[in-house]
């Protein structure tokens, strides 16, 4: 099986390589928050009260606490294990996948839940990994993963509801849903699509919205072979149902929802959107946004509309105002995350961690992390999954 990073510009992303062949032989495409309801990329959700991520300018902080980890720039600011450099925290690891990726990751609770790609597990910790690494769902032992008579199953993109934590199957493609307090026995196939020989889910994203999971599967073209591009909806209390479809034109990616619309990249180049009421009629979707880059995670936040344009955050309003560039980073954007006036976002291939404010536009780099992939938000740190290209996936944490 080839995998190859669709999660960066151009295909790149530097996941490791493998061959695949779907069902029917038909080879397949390349493959490669401890607050619970914070928005972040996959869940559009109300935050809780968190204290905001306070990143003091230079000369605010303390002279005498600028390298002490456990004071760093104000007293009893802690880093969490990690190091203070000039008053800043730096990130610390909090758990590894010893033998695959880290690709996928959420918060649930006290939990860092998270996805290993082509190990075809997902694992919990607790927020400072001191309980170690927990299987929570594996695939090796889900009868029927891959649809198409698969044997290798591949997590990727995940998400949760605050109870179950919901997660993309590469290969089927397959949306899988697991209880993380009750590990293994939990997991079940939510839903499918019903032509699985002509999908591929790739590292297309997910969300849940009240009863529904949306998600988007990755076009594959190798000159020969052509499966579709989508984007699906079904409802997350499924077992083995036949999800329904949005849309099977365009290179869908990120996909985002609330109760009125859905939204989803596309990386021919525009943002579209579609009215929930308007799915499974003849209604073509909107374009939201348009001559955009390599489009890739978007989400929303409040009135907001956000998502990852190549190199790029970029955001606008609900209501079609106010489009803006929020920063960007040397490399593709991959995860965006959202707290409050603030979005964050990582780039593997820069090994960088960014943020910027929604009101004033002022964005900084927080922190370097090695090959970073996804954020999640929490109330005492941002967590990061990091999927670097010689060795094991990580687990970060950024104190705030």
């Amino acid at each position: 099986m080839v995998r190859a990073g669709s999660r960066g510009q151009g295909g790149g992303g530097g996941a490791r390589l493998r061959r695949l062949v779907v069902a029917g032989g038909i080879p397949a495409a390349l493959v490669a928050t401890a607050c619970f309801g914070v928005s972040y990329t996959k869940v559009e959700a109300e935050p809780p009260a968190c204290a905001p991520f306070t990143l003091l300018p230079p000369g605010a902080c303390d002279p005498s606490l600028l390298a002490d980890a456990d004071n760093c720039c104000v007293a009893g600011r802690s880093c969490l294990g990690g190091t203070c450099t000039a008053g800043r925290c730096g990130a610390d690891q909090v758990s590894m996948t010893p033998t695959a990726e880290a690709i996928g990751l959420v918060l649930v609770g006290e939990r860092v839940i998270w996805t290993t790609g082509g190990g075809g597990e997902l694992l919990k910790t607790n927020l400072d990994g001191s309980a170690g690494a927990a299987v929570i769902a594996n695939h090796s032992g889900l009868a029927g993963c891959g649809l198409g008579g698969l044997d290798d199953c591949f997590a990727t993109e995940a998400t949760t509801d605050g109870e179950r934590v919901y997660w993309v199957e590469y290969n089927g493609p397959e949306v899988w849903s697991v209880d993380p307090d009750v590990p293994l026995s939990s997991a079940r196939r939510v839903a499918r699509t019903s032509s699985p020989n002509l999908h591929l889910a790739g590292f297309g994203h997910i969300t849940v919205v009240g009863q529904r999971l949306f998600w988007a599967t990755e076009r594959y073209d190798d000159g020969t072979n052509v499966l579709e591009g989508g984007v699906w909806t079904a409802d997350k209390g499924g077992v083995d149902e036949d999800a329904q479809v949005i849309t099977t034109t365009g290179q869908p990616f990120g996909v985002a929802a609330d109760e009125t619309h859905v939204y989803w990249t596309d990386r021919d180049g525009s943002v579209l959107r579609l009215a929930r009421a308007d799915i499974g009629t003849a209604a073509v979707p909107e374009p939201f946004a348009t001559q955009q880059n390599w489009l890739g995670a978007i989400l929303l936040h409040g009135d907001e509309v956000i998502w990852a344009d190549g190199a790029s955050v970029r955001a606008k309003k609900k209501d079609g105002t106010n489009e803006r560039g929020l920063g960007g980073a040397s490399g593709p954007v991959y995860g965006v995350a959202a707290e409050g006036d603030y979005v964050y976002w990582a780039s593997r291939d820069a090994n960088t961690v960014h943020r910027a404010s929604l009101s004033s536009g002022a964005s900084e780099t927080l922190a370097t992390v090695t090959a970073a992939v996804t954020p999640a938000v929490g109330c005492d740190a941002l967590y990061l999954s990091a999927n670097p290209d010689a060795s094991p996936g990580v687990v970060y944490r950024l104190r705030k």
